[in-house]
């Protein structure tokens, strides 16, 4: 028997060493960089692969020919805002980077599609945005490809390519002055609609100065086209609380109007159990 259960604890001990995975060094690690450019967020997902002591552009990488832009899988570069790529419109979303390194120039591809392309090279049909970009040489040598985000300001940057002796500097334009410009005239007109209903109904939920809550809810109303059926019952029902019934009846009928024209019957429904419980 003792012999039966060495014999199954060597066993055991033999498939436990052959199932466990050996952990090593990825030879072109992952990288994730994130930066904020004014109010629109730059993020880049990308491997990273290493010099190694080899001639990289004109050897490792051919001029003129297609290049992943990293190793592994595609580079992803994801923009939160609309953004202009050396003055070509590019939409938010997430593209993958592609390239052709030139000895004086690269073209550079913000591309639709999230697959590497097969033996008969890239179809520029999913090309989101091409530009042309002249290189610039390093005089020190960068051993690990890098893709960093750089020269931020608030409306501009780069997205700067970074291996052996080269650097790509890929410009950046964004329209943040514009959407400061436009949060700054919303704030300075003051607060709109939504902003007065959603003070009016959380002070009818707390309970909390009631008169002052039916002046914002009433405000609400006169800024919103009459087809905001769920600020008027909002409005009849502060002013049920404040057992102002007839004009809590009158405000209801109102939203019952708008929520037939929009056919919602919910608030219909909510209405007229609210004049129910105001005539009983």
């Amino acid at each position: 028997m003792k012999k039966l259960l060495c014999v199954l604890v060597f066993f055991a001990f033999v498939f436990t060493g052959i199932n466990a995975q050996i952990q090593t060094p990825a030879p072109s690690p992952m990288s994730k960089v994130s930066q904020n450019v004014g109010l629109t967020e730059i993020e880049i997902e990308y491997s990273r692969p290493g010099v190694k002591g080899r001639t990289i552009f004109g050897e490792l990488v051919p001029y003129n020919t297609f290049w992943r832009t990293g190793a592994n899988a595609t580079t992803k570069i994801t923009f939160s805002d609309d953004v202009m790529i050396a003055g070509k419109d590019l939409k938010a979303g997430t593209y993958s980077l592609f390239t052709y390194p030139g000895m004086d120039e690269w073209t550079v591809i913000f591309s639709n599609s999230m697959q590497l392309p097969g033996g008969d090279g890239y179809d520029k049909s999913n090309d989101a945005v091409r530009v042309m970009i002249q290189p610039e040489p390093l005089e020190k040598t960068v051993e690990t490809f890098t893709i960093n985000v750089a020269n931020v300001r608030n409306n501009t940057a780069t997205i700067d390519l970074s291996w052996e002796n080269t650097r790509v500097s890929i410009p950046v334009s964004l329209n943040t002055d514009e959407k400061v410009f436009a949060s700054i005239e919303q704030v300075m007109s003051g607060p709109s609609a939504g902003d007065y209903h959603a003070a009016a109904s959380y002070y009818l939920e707390a309970g909390k100065e009631l008169e002052k809550a039916h002046k914002w809810i009433t405000k609400a109303v006169e800024m919103g086209n009459g087809s905001q059926f769920w600020v008027i019952h909002a409005k009849a029902k502060i002013e049920a609380e404040l057992g102002k019934k007839d004009e809590a009846i009158k405000t209801a009928n109102q939203s019952i109007k708008a929520a037939k024209a929009a056919g919602n019957d919910h608030y219909v429904m909510l209405n007229e159990k609210l004049i129910e419980s105001l005539e009983m």
